[in-house]
């Protein structure tokens, strides 16, 4: 069956398939892009570099982003972490040196990454290869830059890897159209992501006023899946 056979005409995962088939629906793309492939996002990300990675500001957050982070790690009760789409290493600080592993698709951003924190271990990785084994996923602000497409094989990787998964990000699927011509953005509801790891129970869902997305009425979604 093509991607394009029955594609639910309401948002996909949002509500139930028309067809009655909810693996048609969760396999519906966005009908008016185009898919990329995984090269296509790859170079996207070596070509930006850092800048969408590379908060312009010391505080977005209006808050003690990492102690919070840190506090959220431990209800977590993870043994280790694998902080995937890690780019810079920006929140890698929040988890414990020994327990942590980050891993990005951007040459550039890992080798930034080892420069600025020696004591944790970042690993460059294609986008098809093997994740790494770890108790815990933590992917922050990285799923939504995946599209419908290929982030199946992407959560079934996930899912065949951890037993614990944070999902840290705006979890508003109506803004991905307002986003989506200035990056690859397919922002999903928490529904979509209870859709993708239909394997796992939704433990807890935190979410925190982000003061630089304030004017628009957005909040920052703390989810951890586990099983």
């Amino acid at each position: 069956m093509s991607p394009a056979t029955n594609l639910c005409p309401a948002r996909c995962c949002s509500t139930p398939c028309p067809s009655g088939t909810s693996e048609v629906c969760r396999r519906s793309a966005v009908a008016t892009k185009t898919l990329p492939t995984t090269d296509e996002l790859t170079q996207f990300s070596i070509d930006d570099e850092l800048r969408n990675i590379q908060p312009p500001g010391d505080n977005l957050a209006g808050f003690d982003e990492f102690g919070f982070l840190a506090e959220v790690y431990r209800f977590c009760e993870a043994t280790t972490v694998l902080d995937l789409g890690c780019g810079w290493g920006r929140l890698a600080s929040a988890f414990p040196a020994d327990r942590y592993f980050g891993v990005d698709i951007n040459p550039a951003a890992v080798s930034r990454a080892s420069a600025l924190d020696p004591d944790r271990r970042f690993e460059h990785v294609a986008f098809e290869d093997p994740l790494p084994e770890r108790d815990l996923c933590f992917a922050s602000s990285v799923l939504l830059h995946v599209d419908d497409h290929n982030v199946l094989d992407l959560a079934d990787r996930m899912t065949r890897s951890f037993r614990k998964l944070l999902i840290v990000e705006i979890m508003v699927r109506r803004i991905r159209e307002q986003i989506g011509h200035q990056v690859p953005a397919y922002c999903r509801d928490r529904r979509d992501y209870e859709q993708l790891f239909k394997s796992f129970e939704v433990r807890f869902e935190i979410r925190k006023s982000y003061e630089w997305y304030k004017d628009q009425g957005l909040e920052l979604s703390y989810v951890l899946f586990t099983r």
